[in-house]
């Protein structure tokens, strides 16, 4: 008896092991293949994949490269579904339009330099041009606020952070998500919903899709204030003295562009603006609505059509009221600004050229570091060091030794927002140079 016990418990070691070395190696086969599939496009390459056996798969020190000269780094990015066996047959589910029970998208900490959010932005549309020029209200003699701004707000970059969750109730056909991004230091969004009566993944592009529930949730972090301060220099007033200035020229600007919102509107964007409040705007209409046929209702029936409730913190703002006319409401926004400089779509004008940089943006000096061999990385735990790796790219970090372990190292670089803990393979570190 004993030695049959033996027996089935080896069997069962054998069979989990082997279940779990094909779990790990199936999926970082396919994350490796998607990789590939878009490298004609991009150039995308990870430090570390790891698949710890909980249902997550995870790759780490990821660097998107448009080019040799423009790139955005990402901390990590991570998958999760149900268990670490819904992956035997992910990919054949979703490639038969199966819906998954559960999964957690995460992008950590993508930072992009100020001038590859110019470049990219470089055509913006009319939407950004009023947004621009919204903000800039009685900033002193600055008449459009955009990307290239942010510097003088003292960023040098954007670090953001994305979270999916994704929830199939296949019994009832309902689909609940959630979808976070957050702007390290400037601000984060949310947004969450409920879709009825989805059976199939192609259900998701049907026109004719309903909504039961519809939230969104906008909440300052920082750039509110950092606006303020900076606004309040430039037009060479006191902090509130400015923000009444700014209330009341923003409230004169969309009057003039016939845009209609009661006073209880204006008054919880200003407690947004300046007292740091989040603002929620949740949807809940008595019956699933398809929001493909809202521009069939008067603006004005909007609030009542999709049960709207605005919320700033946790109270609830009365006298919900807006009107505009939809079809002229941008070019009525476009034509009451004030000597706002009309920005250029010249597809043949000169983009400043994006030079490639460390990924801690580090200015340090390095007189003040020694160089090492490579090799004795393990013996600098807490040290400051400079890692200049093998690639071709040359790409550098500048960071805190953490902790040594097998074939890797793992450093701790400061991102915008935060630190991040950056594993890399010794075999791809050309040069270390330690802090004296």
């Amino acid at each position: 008896m004993k030695k049959t016990l033996t027996t089935l418990f080896i069997i069962v070691v054998v069979s989990l092991t082997s279940t779990a070395a094909y779990i790990y190696s199936s999926t970082k086969n396919t994350v490796d293949s998607l990789i590939q599939s878009v490298s004609p496009f991009v150039r995308i390459s990870y430090q570390r994949f790891s698949n710890p056996m909980d249902g997550s798969i995870s790759i780490h020190g990821v660097s998107v490269s448009l080019d040799a000269e423009t790139y955005f780094d990402i901390g990590s990015i991570e998958l999760k579904l149900d268990s670490p066996f819904s992956y035997i047959d992910f990919k054949k589910q979703i490639n038969t339009g199966g819906i998954p029970a559960k999964l957690q998208l995460k992008i950590n900490h993508a930072y992009a330099d100020l001038d590859l959010l110019t470049f990219l932005t470089k055509k913006p549309s009319k939407f950004d041009v009023i947004k621009a020029y919204a903000t800039a209200l009685k900033c002193g003699e600055i008449e459009s606020f955009d990307y290239e701004n942010l510097s003088d707000l003292g960023y040098s970059g954007i670090d953001s952070s994305i979270n999916l969750d994704f929830e199939y109730n296949k019994l009832s056909k309902l689909v609940e998500m959630k979808f976070d991004l957050v702007l390290h230091d400037i601000e984060s969004y949310s947004f969450s919903t409920s879709v009825p009566n989805i059976e199939y993944a192609q259900d998701f592009a049907n026109p004719d899709n309903e909504i039961k529930h519809l939230e969104f949730k906008i909440e300052n972090l920082g750039y509110n204030n950092k606006v303020t301060k900076f606004c309040s220099e430039k037009s060479g007033l006191d902090t509130d003295t400015y923000m009444a200035q700014y209330s009341a020229a923003l409230k004169n600007y969309l009057t003039k562009a016939n845009v209609k919102l009661s006073d209880s509107i204006y008054q919880a964007y200003d407690e947004y603006l300046y007292k740091q409040a989040p603002i929620t705007f949740s949807f809940q209409p008595t019956d699933a609505i398809n929001l493909k046929y809202i521009h069939l209702y008067e603006t004005k029936d909007w609030p009542n059509i999709l049960g709207l409730t605005l919320y700033v913190g946790d109270n609830v703002v009365d006298e919900l009221s807006i009107d505009w006319n939809r079809d002229v409401v941008i070019s009525n926004l476009l034509k009451s600004r004030n000597n706002l400089k009309i920005m250029t779509t010249d597809t043949n004008v000169k983009v400043k050229k994006i030079t490639r940089t460390s990924s801690s943006r580090s200015t340090s000096n390095t007189d003040n570091f020694i160089s090492i061999p490579v090799a004795k990385i393990d013996q600098y735990i807490g040290s400051k060091v400079k890692l200049k790796l093998k690639n071709k790219l040359g790409k550098s970090y500048d960071g805190v030794v953490k902790e040594f372990s097998g074939n890797q190292v793992i450093i701790k670089i400061r991102m915008h927002g935060g630190r991040v803990e950056l594993p890399i393979y010794i075999e791809d570190i050309g040069s270390v140079l330690v802090y004296k």
